[in-house]
């Protein structure tokens, strides 16, 4: 089996997009007003944003247009998970701005509600929501309660710049949600460095990383993430074309991974980093020799961090290894 077939034929899990960034170019295109270009520049595989500010900006430009009912989420929704759906990827995660979702003028259950009406029968959905930074969202505000009553919701995500806050502003809400039983995670490691991380993970009692990158270096961090079982959910072409590292084969990934961190791969943004999470696993091969043994286990340890049932987490897993058993006889 060569190493193409083995990535094609392999379960797989996107544990890190956001919902917002899986729109085509072609359907922002195709809702703007505006005069914009068939192939916008940052599609290209050697374009680098300048900085988070400007990956913001093109986000929003490609989502204001296009999301403004729960009807527009499902089309989009529906479109990206037959993406998935052929890569043989049977789970996802995808955060929902709620902010955004709010100040588009939608209701956040219909939102969720749409997002799972276009699940094909072979993918599982969750959807976490996503606050971001620039909001305030204490626990009597209007976004709190939205996020903590919605059905649907299946845990809670801390996005944006990590510049803006610290982890102390959302700790009430946080404290609520996994009381709650939703899953935690938060975005660190990508802009600040590895004490941003660590109080991260203390102060809103995480159990996933979204990135962590920046945890590089940091040897004792490194041991925090073993010991306590945090998972990083890392997206490399993400970071490299947000200049979180200067190449693939500079990013941390394989280097944790060996270490016995448990990472996962995803793609963050596919449309706008032109990646699919079968292209983000190539280029591990390519840039960090990644081996199918290598490849399989960054899939285990996406199914043990995934909200599965037990039974299900098991098959999935000993699918894995079924087909890496495969893989290895035939070397």
């Amino acid at each position: 089996m060569e190493m193409a077939e083995f990535i094609a034929v392999l379960p797989k899990a996107e544990m890190h997009v956001h919902i917002e960034g899986t729109i085509p170019w072609a359907v922002t295109r195709a809702h703007s007003n505006g005069d914009l270009p068939d192939v916008p520049d940052w599609i290209h595989d050697d374009f680098r944003f300048i900085d988070f500010r400007d990956f913001g900006t093109v986000i929003y430009r490609s989502l204001q247009p296009v999301l403004t009912s729960p009807q527009r989420y499902t089309d989009i929704a529906a479109a990206y998970f037959q993406s998935l759906v052929e890569q043989n990827v049977r789970y996802v995660e995808v955060s929902l701005s709620t902010s955004g979702t709010i100040n588009r003028g939608l209701n956040i259950g219909e939102v969720v509600d749409a997002i799972y009406a276009a699940v094909p029968p072979e993918l599982m959905v969750r959807v976490i929501a996503g606050i971001n930074r620039m909001s305030d969202v204490p626990l009597n505000s209007h976004e709190a309660q939205i996020i903590l009553k919605t059905p649907g919701i299946a845990g809670l995500d801390l996005h944006g710049d990590e510049r803006i806050k610290g982890p102390e502003s959302f700790a009430d809400i946080f404290q609520a949600a996994g009381e709650q039983g939703y899953l935690l995670r938060a975005h660190a490691g990508e802009l600040t460095d590895p004490d941003v991380i660590r109080a991260s993970i203390d102060v809103l009692n995480l159990s996933r990383i979204e990135h962590g990158t920046l945890a590089q270096g940091d040897d004792a961090l490194i041991e925090k993430f073993i010991e306590e079982d945090i998972t990083l959910d890392m997206c490399p072409t993400s970071n490299v074309k947000l200049c979180v590292v200067d190449s693939l084969a500079a990013h941390p990934i394989g280097e944790f991974l060996r270490r016995g961190v448990r990472v996962t791969c995803s793609t963050d943004d596919p449309p706008l980093f032109n990646i699919s999470l079968s292209d983000e696993l190539r280029l591990l091969v390519e840039h960090q020799q990644f081996t199918p043994r290598e490849l399989a286990q960054l899939q285990i340890n996406a199914f043990e961090a995934a909200i599965l049932p037990e039974e299900t987490r098991r098959e999935l897993i000993a699918e894995v290894e079924g087909c890496l058993a495969e893989m290895e006889t035939q070397q």
